[in-house]
């Protein structure tokens, strides 16, 4: 319920807080929350007048007293404080929860069907084009799915690949896992997608996540390779045709932030379907092709990541995203590792979506005790675990950071990457999050 405020009030606002500006923006932190909200400068010489004795008028008040703005000015300054300070309920009474423990957490599962794919996308972090050696047939897939059906019920099974549906089986695959009782998401490039698939997909799949690096004819095929373009906007009209929600996942690189800013908006409204929901990705791994992308395709650009909150403000205002990457007044604890099961297409399995530290085959795997072993995973590498995490103010937003990336650098989950640089990336991203 929205709250009115009377000029008698005195605003409770959170009591230990750590105040970081960036790009003229302030962002108000309560970091044991953790909660915050992003002020502009004459906001937050307002709110800096909040304390436990000043009323609403004390502050309108001493803020005329120091600070040469009308009247109208200075009324409008409070509103917008007001409205920020209730509508993310910033106060120091508002409640804080737990993360669920990894126990209570239901286990979600991705699948790599075959690393075989019909494009040689330049930034594709898995080289995705031939099959790897032992890839899984469709009764060992089944037998997967239907061991994994007995421990974990009722989740999300997402097929990916390379191009899933490169494998004539795989509609069989998707299938069963449905009968299984599963919530079925498939990613693919959208190509191959022809009145025979669709049909398919339409009986087994809750959801299709479609990658597109362009929107325009020269911009697409430029990532994912000619004569791609018509079978892709096919491909759209087909998942438009049987009503699957869809959704539209962009990686934003050098060669097609221009095309996305001056031309997704328009291409959503002709394509015009109330089902249809954009994902944008900024962070490239430096792996697979990517490796021989140039460094300009991994740098932190501010006048790329100003270009991309403009896209996302105009993508939330028209309801094509809603996105947040950080959630407020819950203790975060873990990146999520131990969340997901993920399977390669050879069966080796993973902790996460990344690709890199196997923890045996599924073929052979038993399934409790792979989950025990996630859970274990989870635990052993809370930030409550991890020194340099103890003490920072962004301890519960960041949760510590990829523990994957982590390992992989410093042979160690437990000793974060982190600098002011990365810090630095997580405040903007706040702000640009309120915007």
């Amino acid at each position: 319920m929205e709250k009115y405020f009377s000029i008698n009030d005195v605003i409770e606002v959170p009591e230990k807080l750590y105040i970081k500006k960036l790009d003229n923006k302030f962002v108000v932190l309560a970091f044991e929350k953790p909660n915050w909200i992003v002020l502009d400068e004459k906001e937050y010489n307002m709110f800096s007048l909040i304390n436990k004795e000043n009323t609403i008028i004390d502050i309108l008040e001493q803020y005329s007293e120091n600070y040469d703005d009308q009247e109208e000015v200075i009324i409008d300054c409070m509103q917008s404080l007001l409205e920020k300070v209730e509508k993310n309920k910033f106060y120091e009474l508002t409640n804080t929860v737990e993360n669920d423990s990894i126990e209570q957490i239901k286990k979600t599962i991705q699948i790599h069907l075959t690393h075989k794919c019909n494009m040689r996308c330049i930034h594709c972090y898995m080289a995705a084009g031939n099959a790897i050696d032992n890839e899984l047939i469709e009764e060992e897939w089944k037998r997967t799915v239907d061991n994994l059906s007995k421990v974990i019920k009722n989740t999300e099974i997402v097929f990916t690949g390379g191009e899933p549906l490169i494998r004539k089986d795989s509609i069989n695959i998707m299938k069963f896992a449905k009968k299984c009782g599963h919530n079925v998401v498939l990613f693919t490039n959208g190509v191959l997608i022809d009145e025979d698939i669709i049909l398919g997909l339409s009986k087994c799949v809750d959801e299709i996540q479609v990658s597109i690096e362009g929107v325009t004819k020269q911009c697409y095929e430029n990532v994912r390779g000619k004569d791609n373009y018509d079978k892709l906007i096919n491909g759209l009209n087909l998942i438009k045709k049987y009503k699957i929600p869809l959704t539209l996942a962009i990686t934003i690189i050098p060669s097609n932030i221009e095309d996305i800013e001056y031309n997704l908006i328009n291409f959503l409204k002709k394509f015009d379907y109330d089902k249809v929901k954009v994902r944008i990705n900024t962070k490239l791994d430096k792996e697979g092709y990517a490796k021989n992308l140039p460094e300009e395709f991994f740098e932190n650009s501010n006048h790329i990541n100003d270009r991309v909150v403009n896209i996302r403000a105009k993508l939330v205002e028209m309801g094509y995203f809603n996105e947040k990457k950080y959630q407020k007044n819950i203790h975060f604890y873990n990146c999520g590792i131990g969340c997901s099961i993920t399977i390669d297409s050879n069966g080796k399995i993973y902790p996460c979506s990344k690709l890199n530290i196997s923890r045996g085959n599924i073929v052979n795997k038993n399934i409790n005790e792979l989950i025990d072993e996630f859970n274990r995973l989870n635990r052993d590498t809370e930030i409550t675990n991890m020194e340099l995490c103890k003490e920072c103010e962004l301890k519960y937003i960041c949760s510590g950071g990829c523990r994957i990336e982590h390992y992989l650098k410093t042979k160690n989950y437990l000793k974060p990457i982190c600098d002011n640089n990365y810090k630095e990336q997580i405040y903007k991203t706040l702000i640009n999050e309120s915007l």
